[in-house]
């Protein structure tokens, strides 16, 4: 098995994003999660690499948070749906689950 040694900043924007979703209600911690997680600390490194690049952080933080309140019941029913229809772990490969933030941008837009 392979062994990775996660920086203490990573730990803890993990262990943040965690908190994050079972504090909202939601049964698995998502892409947005840890992004919030990683936007939330003071001194990590995503904020100054946002500004880097010429995004700002606090927009980014301020529409992620938006966008996760609009759509946190639909991921919670499309995971909870597709595990009580029978189809297994509702995070295995194949099974109608989001992902990434594209399947989660399609979702708050349509």
């Amino acid at each position: 098995m392979a062994e990775y040694k996660l920086t203490t900043k990573s730990q803890e924007a993990i262990l943040d994003a965690r908190h994050r979703a079972a504090t909202a209600g939601h049964p698995y911690v998502e892409p947005i999660h840890l992004l919030l997680a990683l936007l939330a600390q003071v001194d990590g490194t995503a904020r100054p690499l946002l500004a880097a690049v010429g995004a700002s952080p606090d927009a980014l933080q301020t529409q992620a948070q938006a966008m996760l309140d609009r759509s946190g019941a639909q991921l919670f029913l499309m995971k909870w749906s597709t595990y009580v229809n029978g189809q297994g772990d509702p995070a295995a490969p194949g099974n109608p689950v989001l992902h990434t933030s594209a399947e989660l941008q399609n979702v708050v837009t349509a």
